[in-house]
């Protein structure tokens, strides 16, 4: 199979260095990823693609990111993995034709930047699978002993994994150690039959002592003559899992408030997407983007738009990729496109 090689420079436009969101949105009829500042300030739409760009990540310099490029070929989807400085900039391909299929879903980099963590659909095991792209060589490996994982998230510390499992029609959230060993539920399996649970978005807090999570409940109401069912939202909240005490706060937010994808900005806030009134019309409406503080528990609108502005992701301004005094990612050479190996 042929390997692509790919250059990325870590030298970028001084206008950049204070971005800290990244979301995207359909918001110019198209689905593209948009920056903005952490007020709501200087938005930017960075991509301009006639096919669809969706679930933008940071890369750990700060000042790259990579996302999803979806298409429709020969009624396939398929999708690309994009890696690009944070201007829309340098667009390199990580991923070549053989692959595209199987990618559904970035999740994290490694705390030492050197891995990035996709979803795959594994067509022989018709599952979901997690595999790790290292980013100087582009050897890939799976999370071994795991599988139905859709969404997930890394520990700060390195040492956990969070995420989605999907074993039917609900999804929980589950912990597995880095080395896939170890997996567990936080929570056991809903038994009542007269309601559905969906656990999703895990993310980790910066001191990898909380794990927040958003938890949707869908009452299930059958049909007159028993054909058919149909799921009505009930609850939508957020939720931190306290690892130590094994104990779960909710946060409070406005009521009708239908939360989707959060991230942590520090120990103290959160950013977030939610449809305001989501729980009020009980159908699916408009998704902007928040951030919530826990002190004060104020919350700030920082995006408004008819369209739906979705998973955002915040940066701290330039990290250092070298994590935990762990060896620096050389980001200036790529190999990338290798192969999945069981």
């Amino acid at each position: 199979m042929k390997t692509i090689f790919l250059s990325c420079l870590l030298l970028m436009f001084a206008t950049v260095a204070n971005t800290k969101i990244v979301f995207y949105s359909k918001r110019d009829g198209n689905s593209e990823i948009y920056t903005m500042n952490d007020n709501g300030s200087h938005l930017r739409r960075i991509t301009n693609n006639p096919a669809g760009d969706y679930v933008p990540l940071w890369a750990p310099d700060g000042q790259t990111l990579t996302f999803l490029r979806s298409s429709m070929q020969d009624r396939q989807k398929i999708s690309e993995v994009i890696l690009m400085k944070a201007d829309g900039s340098d667009e390199q391909v990580l991923t070549n034709e053989d692959e595209a299929l199987s990618f559904q879903w970035l999740n994290f980099f490694t705390p030492d930047g050197q891995e990035l963590a996709i979803t795959t659909w594994d067509f022989d095991k018709r599952t979901y699978r997690l595999f790790f792209i290292d980013i100087e060589t582009g050897v890939t490996r799976p999370l071994q002993g795991v599988e139905k994982i859709t969404e997930s998230d890394i520990s700060a510390d390195g040492r956990f994994i969070a995420f989605e499992k999907t074993p039917g029609f609900e999804k929980n959230i589950h912990i597995v150690a880095l080395d896939g060993r170890g997996e567990k539920p936080i929570f056991p399996p809903n038994a009542n039959p007269d309601f559905l649970v969906i656990r999703m978005y895990p993310r980790w807090a910066p001191d990898s002592k909380r794990l927040m999570f958003v938890e949707d409940r869908f009452d299930i109401i059958v049909n007159k003559d028993g054909a058919d069912t149909d799921l009505v939202i009930r609850e939508s909240n957020i939720f931190i899992y306290h690892l130590a005490a094994k104990r779960t706060e909710r946060v409070v937010l406005p009521k009708g408030f239908r939360p989707g994808a959060s991230c942590w900005i520090n120990n103290k806030e959160i950013l977030l997407s939610a449809d305001a009134t989501g729980l009020i019309t009980k159908e699916r409406g408009n998704y902007d983007i928040y951030r919530y503080n826990f002190i004060s528990s104020t919350l700030t609108q920082l995006t408004t738009h008819p369209a739906e502005d979705l998973l955002p992701r915040w940066i701290a301004g330039t990290l250092d990729a070298s994590a935990n005094g762990k060896k620096s990612t050389q980001w200036s050479k790529l190999k990338v496109g290798e192969k999945h190996s069981n």
